[in-house]
Parts: structure tokens; sequence; C-alpha cells
């Protein structure tokens, strides 16, 4: 992947890390919290990528090691946004 579109998706994975933060100190859900947190790890990894490429934990790529927690986080995350959608429909038909 070239070094711009690195830089490319680091600066979209900050503005949602903002928003998603934002979202969360304003409303308070966990949901917000677990997308900000993934956010933060696609930023540590793309980071990593621009300005430290070598950088390695025991032996391991520190951007992979960052990017395979960013996936676990973002799995997480997605599986709550389903649970708490499938939640709203719930409760949106029983009030019907």
């Amino acid at each position: 992947m070239p070094t711009w579109l690195s830089a490319v998706l680091l600066a979209i994975f900050v503005i949602h890390l903002v928003v998603f933060f934002r979202l969360f100190l304003r409303r308070g859900e966990n949901y917000y919290l677990a997308a900000s947190f993934t956010f933060l790890l696609l930023v540590a990894t793309f980071s990593v990528k621009i300005w430290a490429p070598e950088a390695q934990v025991a032996g391991f790529s520190l951007f992979w090691a960052l990017r395979i927690a960013a996936w676990i986080s973002a799995a997480i995350s997605i599986s709550w946004l389903i649970r708490r959608r499938i939640q709203k429909r719930r409760a949106a038909q029983a009030g019907a």
C-alpha cells in the first residue's frame, strides 16, 4: 500500500475516532466507546505503518499485532451494532 494511501486512511480513521468518541461522551452508550476503541487501534496501526514500519513486539510486527487487535475490536463493535438494531426493531414492533 502506498504511503499516501496510508496517510489518507489515517486521516479518515482520526475523523471517525473523534466523531465516535464525541458520540460516546454525549450519549454514554458503550457501543460508541467500542467503535472509538476500534478507530483508536486503526489510528495506531496506520501511524506505525507510516512512521515505524519495522517496529516489533516480542519478535512480531507491531503493525500486524495492532491490525489483528483492530479486526477483533471491529468484530465486537459490529456485533453490538447488529444487536442494538435488532433490539430497536423489536421494540418498535412491540409498540406498534
